[in-house]
């Protein structure tokens, strides 16, 4: 069983830097450095069997806007929903702060998985450090639409 910690500032980020950094950087080549959103974050450490597995980051955006960030898991444990687990956490805790909007940056390797969740584009691609990446968002005060068992 996978045990979900949300933990505010910087122990948040000190909690899950080894592995979102072996994730990140290591694995998949994109920048991951020390900000200032660190300290005011809210971080999402999954820990299974002892090991983190799972990591992500919220962090206030704007009036009733949140961004999520940072999301990664552990290769083995992809495709299982856990990185769905921390969207839902995540959008239940910014809607919990009176949140409207979630907005993302997605590498274009993930975009399918962001549309899947309900987001959607919101403007043009752009490429950082190589990386193509989409503004996306998903608006909060929609009702959650129905996957595979709903009937009419």
């Amino acid at each position: 069983m996978i045990k979900f910690k949300m933990i505010t500032g910087i122990q948040g980020y000190e909690k899950g830097y080894e592995f979102r950094h072996g994730i990140l950087a290591d694995e998949m080549g994109y920048t991951d450095e020390k900000d200032e959103i660190d300290d005011i974050a809210t971080h999402i450490v999954g820990v299974e069997n002892g090991k983190i597995i799972c990591y992500g980051r919220l962090y206030p955006a704007g009036e009733y806007v949140y961004g999520i960030d940072k999301v990664c898991v552990n290769k083995a444990d992809r495709k299982q929903y856990v990185a769905d687990t921390i969207l839902r956490a995540f959008e239940d805790r910014a809607v919990g702060n009176m949140a409207g909007i979630i907005i993302v940056s997605v590498p274009s390797d993930a975009v399918e998985f962001f549309l899947h969740e309900d987001y959607f584009k919101t403007g043009e691609e752009y490429v950082n450090e190589g990386i193509t990446y989409y503004k996306m968002k998903k608006d909060l005060t929609k009702v959650r639409g129905c996957r595979g068992g709903c009937h009419k």
